[in-house]
């Protein structure tokens, strides 16, 4: 991985981290309902925030955290057009929409870095003089670079001019500017770097999915992806519960759970069930493997099949990372039960919320990959 590509996903996962965290700290009881039912989560986040920086203000210490989304951003579309994403004929829309964004960042650090220490009046000049105005006029610029990059490269021009239509709805959805409308700038100039050669080693991997692509490689992968999710299931129905009422839910299953939750979950399995969900987590540090080989190789075929970009098949890639990820953190939890780490909770049930998300749209890829295949194969018998 190159340092755009590194710089981009540091700044998206924080922008992702962050968005809700700022809008619930400025919006308070009037937080979007989906913020709201993870406030719990928010909170810890929040009073660990306390925690280390005592003398700040909430809003400060977390918006200090965004500046490295503008960075991620301005050097991501300097990287894309040095490499030709952004064609040469575009110079002066790409000119103008780095210089919009570079005074976003000097406005965002005015608002945050500064008024901390120096006064509440740099917060209204560096947000509402400097940055929001920015922010407003990239959205016309946006327009007018993907207008001009369509004359070279259809698609991306037209998904550049479509970018303003996310950007406003994440604004609406989070009730906060700028994370809300920064959120989806971030996310897709990530992806561009991501599919581009910025990133030679997801090449690679490409590659490698499309030497897994056969029938009988799939069909194996398949296989050993349910056998670790067969020995699973196995080792969970040995638990002992002693209620009667039957196993909880599995902390693999509970989105943005929080460490009330890890306790209630381990506190009934006792002893035994603990040392068995050591066991689980062991098997399901395998498990994601041939799943997101399994999956990326049949997408990369169906995809290679159909003309469309075989960057989809690393969608299951995110599966693998946030679950084992998920994994460490409960391995994590085990050993400290029962003295949880508030702080080491919260993040582990966010990096399952990631985790679900992940899965959902690899098992969807599987299930779209399969009939598409099944339907191209069906077509060429009858012809």
């Amino acid at each position: 991985m190159k340092l755009s590509v590194i710089l981009s996903l540091v700044g998206t996962v924080l922008c992702v981290f962050l968005a809700p965290m700022q809008s619930y700290i400025w919006n308070g009881d009037d937080s979007p309902t989906v913020i709201l039912s993870i406030r719990s989560n928010v909170e810890t986040f929040l009073d660990f925030g306390k925690v280390l920086f005592p003398k700040s203000a909430e809003y400060y210490v977390f918006g200090k955290l965004f500046l490295p989304v503008y960075a991620g951003i301005l050097y991501g579309l300097y990287r894309l057009y040095a490499i030709g994403k952004i064609p040469e004929s575009s110079n002066r829309r790409y000119r103008n929409l780095m210089i919009l964004f570079g005074i976003a960042a000097l406005g965002d650090s005015l608002a945050y870095w500064f008024a901390d220490s120096w006064g509440e009046i740099l917060r209204t000049i560096g947000f509402r003089y400097i940055e929001a105005p920015a922010i407003l006029l990239s959205l016309i610029s946006f327009i007018f670079l993907g207008n001009s990059i369509r004359k070279n490269d259809r698609s991306l021009g037209i998904s550049f001019m479509l970018l303003p239509i996310f950007m406003i709805g994440s604004t609406i959805f989070f009730r906060y500017l700028p994370h809300g409308a920064i959120l989806p700038v971030s996310i897709f100039i990530s992806g561009l770097l991501l599919s581009s050669s910025e990133a030679p080693s997801l090449i690679r991997l490409r590659t490698s999915l499309f030497h897994l692509s056969s029938n009988r490689s799939i069909l194996l992968l398949a296989l050993a992806a349910l056998a670790c999710a067969g020995g699973m299931q196995l080792l969970e129905r040995m638990i002992p519960i002693s209620d009667g009422n039957g196993p909880p839910i599995k902390m693999d299953f509970r989105p943005f759970s929080t460490v009330d939750d890890a306790l209630a979950v381990f506190t009934a399995y006792g002893q035994t069930g603990r040392l068995l969900y050591f066991w689980i987590d062991m098997v399901d540090m395998i498990f994601p493997v041939p799943l997101f080989l399994a999956v990326g190789a049949i997408t990369f075929r169906f995809c290679a099949g159909t003309g469309l970009t075989t960057s989809l098949s690393l969608i299951p890639l995110g599966f693998l990372i946030f679950d084992i990820l998920e994994n460490s953190i409960i391995l994590l939890v085990i050993f400290e039960f029962p003295n949880i780490p508030p702080i080491v909770a919260a993040f582990g049930g966010i990096i399952t919320a990631y985790k679900l998300g992940f899965l959902s749209a690899s098992l969807l890829l599987f299930i779209i990959s399969l009939l598409g295949l099944g339907y191209i194969r069906v077509r060429k018998i009858r012809s």
